[in-house]
């Protein structure tokens, strides 16, 4: 576990106490995005467009705000609600917190997610209209919660026909800035490194994959301005309920869960070559959770 030491000292380095300044914390929200000057061809079968959403946030800790994000039904079918196969969702998506994955910035308050009003902890609203024909616009509207922790949150969206097919992947995403408790602008957090990509398996707490996330992505702009550079080449890292018999347990902390079972983390790359800040484990390299405290845990 030595390779946990020094990152764990970086990640303590990057998230300093705000200072009391006796300030109030004070929510924004930006400008919102307009939607294209013009509307795509329609195509056969079910497709969506983006057109337009709400600013993105500035929150204070806990702190709740709405958001709109519309799509256009640029498809030959209409969007029928309460109806299997052919009603619209929007879902969790690639790559925070990942297809079909619990978040921390909303959901039903399951594995983790605080209870903001989602379907379900995995699909983030569902289509407002009983019906939305080909041609017509969608104005799906979803709540929101800051963690407690201030930095950079995303929440990646697709949309989706439930029980038939995944629609258009154009990169949506939603991006909140949680502030400091006295309103001062928190440590930025990076996005994920270049050729960083995640697995996340079902059952996985949503804390444990923000948590993850983060501790990469500190890690990695750590190493990429005081260490000559991140790594760059292609990898992968595996978050998965362990079953307490992993070497390497990267865990994070948070509140027991019924389970009473940890969080693992483990990063297989695409080279033959070692990474500069892996270790090998037998045939598999693994990378320790740059979010590893030291000790034993429950998940969150």
């Amino acid at each position: 576990m030595r390779i946990i030491a020094p990152i764990v000292l970086v990640l303590a380095s990057l998230f300093p106490a705000a200072p009391n300044t006796g300030a109030t914390c004070t929510p924004d929200i930006g400008p919102g995005i307009a939607p294209p000057t013009a509307t795509p061809p329609k195509l056969p079968g079910f497709h969506a467009t983006w057109y337009g959403q709400s600013g993105y946030m500035r929150l204070c800790p806990g702190g709740t705000a709405q958001a709109t994000l519309a799509y256009y039904n640029s498809g030959s079918r209409g969007w029928v609600a309460g109806k299997l196969g052919e009603v619209a969702y929007l879902g969790t998506w690639q790559s925070e917190p990942g297809q079909d994955q619990p978040s921390t910035l909303g959901g039903d308050g399951q594995l983790g997610s605080p209870a903001t009003g989602w379907p379900r902890f995995n699909r983030i609203a569902q289509q407002p209209a009983p019906y939305v024909g080909p041609g017509q616009v969608a104005w799906f509207q979803f709540n929101l919660q800051a963690p407690s922790l201030p930095g950079t949150y995303r929440l990646y969206v697709r949309p989706l026909i439930e029980g038939a097919q995944w629609l258009e992947d154009i990169g949506v995403f939603w991006q909140v800035l949680v502030l400091n408790p006295d309103g001062t602008m928190p440590t930025p957090t990076p996005p994920d490194p270049p050729g960083v990509t995640f697995r996340i398996d079902a059952g996985v707490n949503a804390k444990d994959i923000a948590l993850v996330h983060q501790g990469v992505q500190h890690a990695s702009a750590y190493l990429d301005a005081f260490a000559g550079g991140t790594r760059r080449k292609a990898a992968t890292i595996h978050v998965y309920v362990g079953d307490g018999t992993q070497q390497y347990c990267c865990l994070t902390v948070g509140a027991p869960s019924s389970r009473r079972t940890n969080t693992y983390i483990s990063g297989s790359t695409r080279s033959a070559e070692t990474p500069a800040w892996s270790a090998s484990v037998g045939s598999r390299r693994e990378w320790p959770s740059p979010s590893h405290t030291g000790r034993s845990s429950p998940m969150a």
